[in-house]
């Protein structure tokens, strides 16, 4: 008889092999499930949306909704996960997609442009319908739409009708792309309610605090804004405000800088306007006396939220006002047990007046959760400057976080800080490993 010590050690052993077999065997289908083609059912009706705040996922889940209840076959995707070979099967597909900043991409989409649509494609046998989301607040409204449009017909896709604009939400495009995928697709429209985003609501200017007295650049304000009647609205970390100015106006975006529910907390960069007076929109909230109404409803915005990094260390770059955008994780982060540290990176202009919120983030330093702080002030006179600078000057501790799994979150202003820090990337860790961040949902912009 083997002795039971040694009965002992080769259950043990056995137990290992078997767990090193599982191992193997998940990791083995999980690259199968990542690497092995998509295939698209014929007469599936495939739903491609790209979006940055989550409205062209929204308005892409309804569509969705509408053709089910009609009984036909759908399939909806991220832009970014429609490969060439998924395009050359599909038969017809309808495409959900916003511009952003000077008319790009969504970062979500920015794979696809150059994987997909850098290469040509035999395409006609491919029908489609196309529906692009913009402002025209900026120049280059919906122009990623118009280049999508163009490079499909390019390839001898056909469009069922010519493609539909839709300026910040307005519900005439709405219905237009409602009554148009009734069409093509010989169902009877039946858009719910639920198309439109959420209705506004009535909030009152609690407080408002200057930050930056004497400062070189614009006023910034710390605000707390109450509900008026008691708020059944929820939001996380991430997600914005939009401001109801009136009805010929676009409506304002800002970051919600807190997670509880009782109030919303903004940063406000009070803005002037070229002819004259204070912007619509900063100077309603900065300018107004306190206990002022304003109409405001949330815009969840999925491609800044925690997701799947709420247990990774987190590298939080901003600029400016974009400090509200991290400083919602950061208070979000303090309420989760066992929470793994955060590295800040923040650039403003004089370190004496542009501190926003110092004494919070000194805080969090001194309790652990800010493992690292680099703060740049770009009129100071000091060797780094921006927020890019930072990244330069510490590769090598950014290549420590990335190999701890770390992920990324920018907020702050699209022009020279985002496209900076995004170019300092590229040249830190290269494309390619800076594309993998963004497919694994590690590396997230809410810039503007």
């Amino acid at each position: 008889m083997l002795a039971p010590l040694v009965v002992v050690k080769m259950l043990w052993a056995a137990a290992l092999v078997l767990a090193y077999i599982v191992l193997c065997v998940a990791v083995y289908w999980q690259y199968r499930r990542r690497h092995s083609p998509v295939m698209v059912a014929p007469k599936t009706w495939l739903i491609a949306y790209a979006t940055q705040t989550g409205y062209a996922h929204h308005l892409a889940q309804h569509t969705a909704k509408t053709l089910r209840l009609a009984g036909l076959s759908v399939q909806e995707l991220p832009l970014a996960q429609l490969t060439a070979a998924m395009l050359q099967q599909a038969e017809q597909l309808l495409l959900i997609v916003s511009t952003y900043g000077n008319g790009e991409a969504p970062d979500s989409a920015r794979l696809f442009v150059r994987r997909v649509m850098a290469q040509a494609l035999p395409l006609t046998g491919l029908r489609y319908g196309l529906l692009a989301l913009g402002s025209r607040h900026y120049p280059q409204f919906c122009a990623f739409g118009g280049e999508l449009d163009a490079w499909l017909q390019t390839q001898g896709a056909q469009a069922y009708f010519d493609y539909i604009r839709v300026d910040n939400s307005d519900k005439q495009a709405i219905s237009l792309w409602g009554n148009a995928i009734a069409e093509c697709t010989h169902c009877q429209n039946v858009m719910p309610d639920a198309w439109q985003q959420s209705a506004f609501s009535s909030w009152i200017i609690q407080s408002q605090e200057l930050l930056n007295p004497n400062s070189l650049g614009a006023p910034v304000y710390y605000l707390q804004l109450t509900p008026v009647n008691p708020s059944h609205e929820t939001w996380q970390a991430g997600d914005l405000i939009q401001l109801h100015i009136n009805d010929q106006q676009p409506l304002r975006d800002y970051s919600i800088a807190n997670v509880t529910s009782d109030h919303i907390a903004l940063l406000v960069r009070l803005q002037y306007r070229p002819e004259g007076g204070y912007g619509l929109g900063s100077g309603l909230l900065t300018q107004s006396a306190l206990g002022t109404e304003v109409a405001l409803r949330i815009r969840h915005n999925p491609s800044f939220h925690i997701a799947n990094n709420q247990h990774r260390p987190l590298i939080l770059i901003a600029n400016g006002i974009g400090l509200a955008g991290v400083l919602a994780h950061l208070r979000q982060r303090v309420l989760q047990a066992s929470a793994r540290p955060c590295w800040l990176i923040f650039g403003e202009r004089q370190r004496a007046v542009d501190y926003f919120c110092q004494q919070e983030l000194e805080q969090y330093q001194s309790q652990g959760l800010l493992a690292r702080v680099d703060v740049v002030f770009s009129r100071d006179g000091e060797s780094l400057r921006y927020v890019q600078d930072v990244l330069m000057a510490q590769a090598s501790e950014l290549q420590q976080w990335l190999t701890q799994d770390a992920a990324i979150y920018v907020c702050g202003s699209l022009q020279g800080m985002a496209q900076a820090v995004d170019d300092a990337l590229k040249d830190i860790i290269g494309q390619q490993q800076l594309d993998m961040l963004s497919q694994e949902g590690r590396y997230q912009r809410d810039v503007y």
